[in-house]
């Protein structure tokens, strides 16, 4: 009968570590997508920054319409860029 017990006491000790452990990587596991997420909005609003900077620089040099659309093309062409770099390496 101790001998059930004990299997018992045992398997109850197995499953609380087990839960502690599991505990941590999930927290580990959620702290890693928040700052990944968070990494993601930094990543956005630096490159509407830039995107902002070349159209300043395009506004002086040329009107705000011409400066729009140049802007637009930099950013399309750094996406294609991007895209391209995505497939090559997903080959």
């Amino acid at each position: 009968m101790t001998g059930v017990a004990d299997f018992i006491i045992a398997v109850a000790n197995l499953i609380e570590a087990e839960g502690r452990t599991l505990r941590r990587s999930v927290m580990r596991m959620a702290l890693g997508g928040l700052l990944f997420v968070l990494g993601l909005a930094f990543l956005a609003a630096g490159i509407g920054l830039l995107t902002w900077c070349v159209y300043l620089l395009f506004l002086e040099a040329v009107g705000l319409p011409l400066a729009a659309f140049l802007s637009g093309i930099v950013v399309l062409i750094a996406a294609g860029i991007l895209v391209g770099v995505a497939i090559l390496l997903n080959r």
